[in-house]
């Protein structure tokens, strides 16, 4: 069964201080078939969009050049500091952006359940999608990050590593 879609109302002012109410985060297939309209993907892609479109328009073409670097060195970075842990080596050492892909000598999820309970997204375990790889996790880092976050991480994951070596 279909779920009605919900409709945000907003209120503003008009250019002579009028008060008037709009319709405010609908998606497009609501003005297509409103009857059957049930999500509002259309506005979330919107809104994804236009908040690229500011922070680029900001950034400018030397920012985003920029942000493409600083990306690219943070993930060396992590990377690095990774593949120091035991257990951990990169799967291909060829260029990349901002992701990598690492393997571990043990399943990946328990790992990654681990780092979690600690706060610390720890990547994408993708050893079920390329199984050919093995224990895969993919791993990622941008201009966001910094090298003390780099740091935590790379602590966090050898003691990790260490903790479920110790229990198995």
């Amino acid at each position: 069964m279909r779920q009605p879609p919900s409709r945000i109302i907003g209120r503003t002012l008009d250019l002579d201080g009028k008060s008037g109410f709009t319709p405010t985060l609908q998606a497009r297939e609501q003005h297509i078939r409103r009857s059957k309209a049930t999500s509002n993907i259309c506005t979330n892609q919107g809104l994804l969009v236009t908040a690229a479109t500011i922070y680029m328009s900001l950034l400018g073409a030397k920012g985003l050049a920029q942000v493409a670097a600083t990306s690219m060195q943070r993930t060396q970075q992590l990377v690095d500091a990774l593949i120091r842990v035991p257990g951990v080596r990169l799967a291909f050492d060829r260029p990349r952006f901002h992701e990598a892909v690492l393997l571990l000598d043990r399943p990946v999820k328990p790992v990654l359940e681990a780092l979690a309970r600690r706060g610390i997204v720890g990547g994408a375990d993708i050893s079920a999608r390329y199984p050919s790889l093995g224990a895969a996790l993919l791993v990622c880092a941008t201009e966001t990050r910094t090298l003390a976050d780099i740091e935590t991480y790379a602590r966090a994951l050898a003691e990790t590593m260490r903790n479920s070596a110790a229990a198995a």
